[in-house]
C-alpha cells in the first residue's frame, strides 16, 4: 500500500528563478470497490536520515527492489493528499509538492524522492477498494511539473516600496522577495 516515486535529478531552474509550484500527477487508470467508494492517498517524504544503498546506481533501481522488509522510512507529516474514486479512471490524480521540492532545491539532499501512502480505509468490515494507476502508457505517464518564477527586479504586478536616494536616483524593494 505504498508507492515510492523519486527523481535522480531535478529539472533545471535557472539562477534568478524561484519555485511557485511543484506537482506530481499520475493517470488513473481503473478504480474498483466492494463497498468503499473511495480512499486517500498520501504524499509522504522520505526521512532526511534515508540514503539511497551504494548497490543501486539509480533512485528507479532502488524503488524496483524495495518490499515490506525494507522500504525507507517516511515522514509522519502528509505533503498532500488526493481522494481516489471512479470519478478520476482515466484521468491524472496529482499531488502538491511545491515546499517538498523547494526544499529540494535548496538543500540537494542525495535522496529527491517522495512516498504515496494508502490510507488504512482502503480496507474495511471485509470491502475493499484497488486502483490501477499507470506507469506509462495510454498517455498517462508520470509527471514532475515544476513552475518557476524570475524574481529579479520588479514587475507591474508587485507591490513594492520606493525609497529616495537623493542624488543618487531611486531604490525599490519588492514586498514578497525583498
Amino acid at each position: 500500500r505504498q508507492v515510492y516515486i523519486g527523481w535522480d535529478a531535478l529539472p533545471t531552474v535557472p539562477n534568478g528563478n524561484e519555485v511557485v509550484n511543484a506537482q506530481f500527477l499520475i493517470g488513473q487508470e481503473l478504480y474498483s470497490n466492494d463497498g468503499i467508494s473511495s480512499f486517500v492517498a498520501e504524499m509522504h517524504a522520505l526521512d532526511s536520515s534515508v540514503t539511497r544503498p551504494s548497490s543501486y546506481e539509480s533512485n528507479y533501481e532502488w524503488f524496483m527492489q524495495v518490499k515490506w522488509s525494507n522500504k525507507p522510512a517516511i515522514e509522519s507529516t502528509i505533503v498532500d493528499y488526493t481522494v481516489l474514486s471512479s470519478a478520476q479512471n482515466m484521468e491524472y490524480v496529482s499531488w502538491d509538492m511545491t515546499e517538498l521540492a523547494k526544499s529540494w532545491y535548496l538543500n540537494d539532499p542525495s535522496v529527491k524522492a517522495a512516498c504515496i501512502k494508502m490510507e488504512s480505509g482502503s480496507y474495511s468490515g471485509g470491502h475493499c477498494a484497488a486502483v490501477k494507476l499507470f506507469g506509462y502508457g495510454h498517455g498517462y505517464g508520470p509527471m514532475f511539473a515544476v513552475i518557476y518564477r524570475n524574481i529579479e527586479g520588479i514587475e507591474d504586478y508587485y507591490t513594492y516600496e520606493a525609497l529616495g536616494a537623493d542624488r543618487a536616483g531611486s531604490a525599490y524593494i519588492s514586498d514578497a522577495t525583498g
